[in-house]
């Protein structure tokens, strides 16, 4: 890096919506036990950091590759500072004004060159009496890094660091650095040590407050691998944790790139790693390289909604991208971004890295400071909800929304911003992502630097899943886009999204790997699908949360924009809701008639009446209406004839001479009553759908008789020769009136069961099935009652399709 750098670079991130360092907590109880989240900023009282180890010490007679190691300190408040490297005697008290941002220089002394040895009092340690934020750097001719320093009250036990490959004899590196005394540090490094420390196998030191302990692989052959990425690291007290590379070619060799520069982050505790990223590509840069990280068995991760790998404990996936990127995992994950070296065909800047944030690490707020003018271009990655966009504002200014482009399918933007040199303020109405970083061209070539411009230390504590997966319309268009979702915190993503009913539409569903965060869905009218169309979609989530989805069509809205609608619930039918249909249908009836009486008016039979069994119906009318979810009502107007006729035998058997024979023989007449007139019903129901074709029906029915009374016969049983005066072995009685005790109308309750089947938009076929209970009887003066099992089949239209 230019020399000019040496005092120049500054760089300072602080979350100004918290009014302390004092840790904040949220108290959130899950399933009845005292575990909650502790929200903690970046912003603190005492830091204990340390600057690894920056390139090559063996050669530093020449002035411009002399090691400078710097810290810039800035805070919303007066603050009084202390800083002191007590191994080196090394101790500076200062004054930082409110607001102001203060560089204090170090002996380059207080850099760790040793490798697995217990350093004493070789921790940068910083005491303030104000929330205070510090950044480091370390810094050598076109070798540069920075990093966000960490106060102790956001650190943790456990930790996994992020490193790289060898690169020629520069090593990857971390160092642990103690806060307390009597520290006990468990380490198992992922590879041979530089002490010939066996891979994957823990070893412990103890470590006294501001004790360092740096470590390097070994750069004996017998190691397979180098890199230190993923090594774990446990402590019975808080420890920071350093970790990066002296020099590093990105991406790895072979062939190598140059060129080589100092990688080097503070990483944070594994209890505040998340599930949920972003990666933006850097601006005039046409790839990058980036690293995943897990902690946990079986993690899967997904890139961009795709399963990409599945990780066990300490494994990394590494890759390279010339795009934006979001990043998912069922598991807590750490994800880096590494810009590549100067002679990867864009002749911009060098290596660096920063850590990605977290999305529920996000802050609403962020202070960051660029290096002084020089041959440098300034930029950052502002990864933003989308809905949040327009509360932007930059310096105070609102931020141009055309400079934002969504990231895939998620709910986020991203925006790529040019920045001048100086101190710069950015905040938004709700939690966003910021990431600062600046590449060297010119005089400048061969340098860069990027960290993220910082996050809240949330305690991951994974609350259950409790929300159903959501669909939402994308792109409205001749072909419509909708996105299924599952990609809020503590989200655990698609397990499947499946049609239920369709008519009308073309539906084609995105591949979808099981635990993927979204999905698309493309539909559209199938061909010659009319006015109306729908779909009806269920999505479930990997904990078993289910939502359904309709999406209707309805060419008949009047506002354009509800041609297509979209709602979170099942919809039987999208036609419009005052739709009134009418229609003609056949009738076809099985009549039961149940009597037991002697008299009925002027009659008095000599035996008794019984019942019979019969066939009816003919036709009728309906008109129907949708009033709701799923409830249609209907009225119906019906001619029907309940045929037929009961008998009642006389009880008294004759004697009489048979006229042909001239012998004496048995006759036997009988009485008989037939409803022979037709009777106009009037019927109103309810129809409740039980799914898109079938439903369920109940109501009222009134019958009346069209007929003053049923007709009576006198009728012959036996013999089969007897004829009356007519010819005929029946007669009718006009002369005996029934119809005093006939009762023309007669109430009942009918329920039953029907399929309904759009044939076109505006014509329906339908079939139903009732049985219909008269609750009074024919007969006044006697048991007369009558069930009907009907059997309905007929057509009904849309009368606002037909007259509209």
């Amino acid at each position: 890096m230019h020399k000019t750098l040496l005092f120049i670079l500054i760089f300072w991130v602080f979350s100004t919506f918290l009014l302390s360092a004092q840790m904040v907590e949220d108290t959130l109880y899950i399933d009845g036990t005292d575990k909650h989240l502790q929200l903690k900023n970046p912003e603190g009282n005492e830091f204990q950091l340390c600057f690894i180890q920056n390139y090559d010490d063996d050669n530093n007679n020449n002035a411009k590759d002399a090691l400078n190691l710097e810290l810039f300190i800035t805070g919303d408040y007066d603050a009084n500072v202390v800083i002191e490297v007590k191994g080196i005697k090394f101790k500076e008290e200062l004054f930082i004004p409110a607001g102001t941002v203060k560089s204090i220089k170090l002996d380059e002394k207080a850099q760790i060159t040793s490798y697995e040895v217990i350093e004493k009092g070789m921790s940068v340690q910083i005491v303030s009496d104000m929330p205070i934020s510090v950044y480091g750097l370390s810094t050598r001719f076109q070798t540069t890094d920075t990093f966000l320093g960490l106060p102790n009250n956001v650190l943790g036990t456990e930790y996994r660091v992020m490193c790289y490959h060898k690169s020629g004899p520069r090593m990857p590196q971390f160092a642990v650095v103690a806060t307390e005394d009597s520290t006990i540090v468990n380490i198992t490094p992922r590879v041979i040590t530089k002490l010939e420390r066996p891979a994957n196998t823990p070893f412990s030191i103890k470590l006294d407050k501001g004790d360092v302990y740096q470590v390097v692989p070994s750069s004996s052959r017998q190691n397979r691998s180098f890199d230190l990425t993923g090594s774990l690291i446990k402590s019975n007290k808080k420890i920071s944790v350093f970790s990066g590379h002296q020099c590093a070619y990105v991406p790895a060799p072979p062939p190598i790139i140059l060129a080589c520069n100092h990688l080097t982050e503070q990483m944070p505790p594994i209890s505040s790693w998340g599930k949920h990223f972003f990666i933006g590509r850097f601006e005039k840069r046409t790839r990058y390289t980036y690293r995943i990280l897990a902690d946990q068995p079986h993690t899967k991760v997904f890139i961009n909604s795709k399963l990409k790998t599945i990780l066990q404990p300490g494994q990394f996936y590494e890759g390279i991208s010339d795009s934006t990127m979001q990043i998912t995992a069922d598991n807590p994950i750490l994800v880096a971004q590494y810009s590549q070296g100067f002679k990867n065909g864009d002749l911009i800047g060098d290596p660096m890295m920063l850590l990605i944030s977290p999305t529920q690490q996000f802050l609403k707020q962020y202070r960051f400071a660029t290096p002084v003018n020089g041959f440098w271009n300034h930029y950052v990655n502002v990864v933003i909800p989308t809905l949040a966009i327009n509360s932007l504002t930059l310096n105070g200014k609102n931020v141009n929304p055309r400079k934002f482009k969504q990231i895939g399918l998620s709910r986020y933007s991203i925006a790529h911003i040019e920045v001048d040199f100086g101190t710069h303020y950015i905040t938004c109405n709700q939690p966003f992502g910021l990431y600062s970083y600046g590449f060297g061209f010119g005089d400048d070539d061969y340098d860069a630097y990027g960290t993220m411009g910082g996050q809240s230390f949330i305690e991951y504590i994974e609350f259950p899943d409790t929300l159903a997966p959501t669909i939402e319309i994308d792109e409205k268009t001749n072909t419509i886009k909708l996105i299924a979702r599952d990609d809020r915190i503590n989200d655990s993503g698609l397990k499947s999204v499946k049609e239920i009913f369709n008519e009308g539409f073309d539906v084609k569903i995105g591949n979808l790997d099981e635990g993927a965060p979204q999905t698309p869905i493309t539909i559209s009218l199938q061909q010659g699908s009319g006015k109306f169309a729908r779909v009806v979609f269920e999505v479930e989530d990997m904990q078993g949360n289910k939502s359904h989805y309709t999406m209707c069509y309805n060419a008949l809205a009047e506002n354009p924009e509800s041609i297509y609608s979209l709602t979170d619930d099942i919809v039987d039918n999208c036609k419009p809701g005052n739709s009134i249909y009418a229609g003609l249908f056949g009738k076809f009836s099985l009549v039961d008639h149940t009597a037991d009486f002697y008299k009925m008016g002027e009659l008095n039979s000599l035996g008794k009446f019984t019942g019979t069994q019969a066939t009816g119906g003919y036709f009728g009318v309906e008109a129907s209406m949708h009033t709701g979810k799923n409830i249609h009502l209907a009225a119906r107007l019906s001619f029907d004839r309940l045929s037929g006729i009961i008998s009642a035998p006389d009880s008294l058997i004759q004697s009489v001479r048979d006229p042909q024979s001239g012998n004496l023989t048995d006759l036997q007449e009988a009485y008989n009553l037939e409803l022979t007139g037709w009777y106009a019903s009037l019927s109103v129901a309810a129809q409740y759908y039980l799914s898109n074709y079938f439903y369920a029906t109940g109501g009222l029915n009134i019958s009346m008789s069209l007929v003053g009374k049923p007709e009576l016969k006198r009728s012959i049983e036996f013999p089969a020769n007897f004829v009356y005066e007519n010819g005929s072995s029946e007669k009718v009685l006009d002369d005996i009136d029934t119809g005093t005790d006939f009762n023309i109308l007669m109430p009942s309750i009918f329920g039953g069961v029907g399929l309904n089947v759009p044939v076109l938009d505006w014509l329906n076929a339908y079939s139903e099935i009732n049985y219909n209970v008269y609750l009074s009887n024919v007969n006044s003066s006697g048991e007369w009652r009558i069930n009907t099992l009907n059997w309905l089949i007929g057509l009904k239209v849309d009368t606002d399709i037909i007259f509209e």
